[in-house]
Order: C-alpha cells, then structure tokens, then sequence
C-alpha cells in the first residue's frame, strides 16, 4: 500500500507536496482532490480524512467536514484535533450541546487541550450564558496565559454582562500578546465608548482601522464620526471634506493594488509555467536513458 502510486506519487507524496501545501495557500479545492488521491491509494489514512475535513470547514460546509471528521474518529478515536475541529463544525451549526460532547471528549483524551477549553467556552457564550463561559475560558487561560482568543473572548462575555473595566483589562491582555489583534481594538474601543471614554475610543478605532480590516474599518469610522460631531461638537462639513479625501484616497489606492496583484499574479503564472515545462523537460529525460 505504501509504495501504491498515482499519476507517478506515492500517498505520502499527495499529502505533503499537493494537499498540504495547497491548503496552506488557501487553495482548498484543489487540496480536497490531493486529499482524495491519497484516500483511493491508502483508504485508512487518517491525515487525509481530518485535513479534508479541515478544507470543507474552511470552505463553510460544515455538515460534510463533520462527516470527514467522523471517518477520522473511526480510525482513531484518541484523535484530538479532530474532536475539537468536529466540535467547531457543530457549533457553526448551532448544535451547541453536541459541540460541547466534542470538546469534553477531546478534554478527556488531553485535559490540557487549551482549544477546546477555549471553544467550550464559546458555546455557552453564544447561548447568552456568559458567566459559564467566562468559567471555562478561565481554564484556557490557567494552563496558557498568553492565550489571545480566551482573553479576547472573556474581554466580549464581560462586556455582554456590562462589565466594561473588565473587559478593557482582557482586550488589553489580548493586545499586549498581539498588537494586531483587530477585533481586541475595535471592542475595547466599543467598551470605551459605553464608558463615555471617547477620545480613547476614537483612538481603539483608529488602531483598528490602521490594521485594515475591511468590517471594522467601516463600523468603526462610523463611530468616530458620530463621537465627533455628537460628542466634541465638529462641523458635519468638516466631516463631509475628510469623508471625500478618503475616498478618492482609497479609489487610487485599491486600483493600484488591483494593478499590483495582476501583476503579480501575472509573474506567478508564468513561474509555475516555467516549472511545471522544467518538470516535463526532466521526466522525459529520464525516459530517453
């Protein structure tokens, strides 16, 4: 079975040199067929069922990455990432209580397994019961305290319970670990302003707005905008001139990067050409021998 080959590649070739790095890329269709040559060669390898599963996940189908997953669990039911990853796919489908089943499963097989302490505490959290989920996030935190997410996710269930100091504290944490932490910034920015700590607020949503995260880019200037002219009393002329410069700004900008990207995409093209035909060169040298 190890020394089967498809199209001159060996199961493990298929892993690594195709569906490995494709996925990587982002380039998860393409990395589900190298997924699929290594199954028809080696149908128990469990590798390539949890890491199909993986790209279907990312892709938004999440029913079919939990039956991927499934096949995993068959092979190998001590196996972690797939019980925490199947316990994600549940949850992105509002079966929060099958979700928490999965995390608890993979907390048993590692008690330690800070991701699924982390994600069981997302489940109560998207139910409204935001104390328990502070309660398991806690122990994600326990066992690793430069954890970004917990402390991030804790910061968002102790605003939900209008605990907005303490939320600053853990959005604080999050962002001392990672400075680019966006959604950090743009929530602390958010607990500001219910504290009526504007100015610092504007400048949360400024940090946000810098890192370039299209969502709270637009939410957040919203925002300021409404601090300054509601709260610091500007002229909504003033606004209307900065709104006009930032769009032609943003008008040059986003057609220089799309000129940019073809470019690029242009001489990636023509790289990958190259390599393949280099390939193809060597290959037939190898059968003139």
């Amino acid at each position: 079975m190890a020394f089967k080959k498809i199209e001159g590649k060996t199961a493990e070739e298929w892993l690594n040199e195709g569906g490995y790095y494709l996925y990587d890329l982002g380039k998860y269709r393409e990395a589900i067929e190298c997924f699929d040559k290594v199954l028809e060669i080696d149908p128990r390898n469990v590798d390539a069922w949890y890491n199909k599963g993986l790209a279907l996940y990312y892709q938004g189908n999440y029913r079919e990455a939990i039956e991927y997953f499934d096949k995993a669990l068959e092979i190998d039911p001590m196996f972690v990432d797939a019980w925490n990853d199947k316990g994600n796919a549940l949850m992105n489908l509002g079966r929060y209580t099958e979700a928490i089943i999965c995390y608890d499963r993979a907390l048993e097989i590692d008690p330690n397994y800070v991701h699924a302490w982390n994600n069981k505490g997302l489940a109560p959290y998207y139910q409204g019961n935001y104390r328990e989920a502070i309660e398991y996030l806690d122990k994600a935190l326990k066992i690793d305290p430069n954890y970004v997410n917990a402390w991030y996710n804790k910061g968002l269930a102790l605003s939900d319970l209008g605990r907005y100091r303490g939320a600053i504290r853990c959005y604080n944490k999050a962002l001392k670990i990672d400075p680019n932490c966006v959604n950090a910034w743009y929530n602390k920015g958010l607990a500001l302003m219910n504290l009526g700590r504007h100015t610092g607020a504007i400048i949360c949503f400024i940090e946000a707005y810098r890192r370039k995260f299209m969502p709270y880019i637009i939410v957040g200037y919203i925002f300021i905008q409404i601090i300054l002219i509601q709260f610091l009393g500007w002229d909504w002329k003033i606004i209307a001139i900065i709104n006009l410069i930032i769009i032609i700004y943003l008008v040059v900008k986003t057609i220089h990067s799309w000129v940019k990207n073809w470019i690029e995409d242009r001489r990636r093209k023509k790289e990958e050409f190259e390599r393949e035909k280099r390939k193809i060169i060597n290959e037939l040298k190898k059968l003139c021998r």
